[in-house]
């Protein structure tokens, strides 16, 4: 799981591409001062670099597996990251209908 430098074919090396996130995430930060920003990304995108941020490899997806449609909400700042939601699902607990009761005959 350490090797970065493992690659997909005609895609990017696993290095590239978290250098590429934790710098588009600079770049948004320096970008926008003061402001409140919503990034979309896939949970990998995500994942990577709340992992690079806390020191962990970003190479085990186990670490940060993120649902689909999740909010994860942080602050962001130069010096400083707060996490203060973490692959919330919440909003789509209504979209979901719960399953019919079974009945078990005795």
């Amino acid at each position: 799981p350490e090797d970065y430098d493992a690659g997909w074919p005609g895609g990017d090396v696993r290095r590239d591409f978290y250098h590429r996130i934790w710098t588009a995430i600079e770049e948004i930060v320096e970008a926008n001062p003061g402001r409140r920003v919503a990034v979309v990304a896939h949970g990998g995108a995500i994942g990577s670099f709340l992992a690079i941020l806390r020191g962990q490899s970003p190479n085990d997806p186990a670490v940060y597996a993120l649902q689909n449609c999740s909010i994860t909400h942080l602050h962001v700042r130069p010096a400083h990251t707060e996490v203060h939601r973490f692959n919330d699902v919440e909003h789509l607990l209504d979209l979901v209908e719960p399953p019919d009761e079974i009945e078990v005959d005795g």
